[in-house]
């Protein structure tokens, strides 16, 4: 109603607006067509394409300090001296074209590693962990201005383990099976 009263030139038919599909294709076309009737001058103006899939590598150094604990054989906790390792992630961010690009669907897979030394028996390494973790899941963002946006991950991780392993206190050496566990982040 409002196209036929207000944006209207000769020979347009109510039925022809009322036919027209509310799509950006129809709505050009018609718009086109008015200007071009009316005389007036205008111009198609395309807002550029964002980039849809961000890709960011990252790297980083760790530290942990680990404990083994049992609550019925006390003698047989175990501490570990800081263990150190590395980690390095491809990060894959696919954006979402609804609701504003607020959501992604995440994949970052990466290697992570560390070593530390059992303090009791000084076994060198008493924790050997080398794994290839592939999280995945979704990100929301919320846009704080054209520049900043604080997102907020929940992620299924997959840690598949290689050549893992932990001493105890005998030196006895066990494998460190493949775990999957969910994280949920903010930043």
């Amino acid at each position: 109603q409002q196209l036929l009263t207000d944006v209207n030139c000769t020979g347009v038919t109510s039925q022809q607006v009322s036919n027209m599909r509310y799509s950006q294709k129809d709505l050009l076309r018609y718009f086109s067509d008015y200007y071009n009737c009316s005389n007036g001058a205008f111009e198609i103006v395309r807002k550029p394409k964002q980039r849809m899939t961000h890709l960011s590598i990252k790297g980083g150094v760790t530290m942990s300090w680990t404990n083994l604990t049992n609550s019925e054989f006390p003698s047989t906790n175990i501490q570990y001296e800081p263990g150190y390792g590395y980690s390095f992630n491809v990060e894959l961010e696919q954006v979402m074209s609804f609701n504003k690009n607020k959501w992604s669907i995440l994949l970052e897979p990466g290697y992570h590693t560390m070593s530390a030394t059992n303090k009791v028996t000084n076994t060198d390494p008493g924790i050997v962990y080398n794994a290839l973790t592939i999280p995945f899941g979704i990100r929301y963002s919320m846009y704080l201005n054209q520049e900043s946006r604080l997102m907020i991950n929940a992620l299924w991780n997959l840690d598949v383990t290689m050549g893992s392993s932990i001493s105890d206190a005998d030196g006895f050496s066990r494998p460190i099976k493949n775990t999957g566990q969910i994280s949920i982040g903010m930043g």
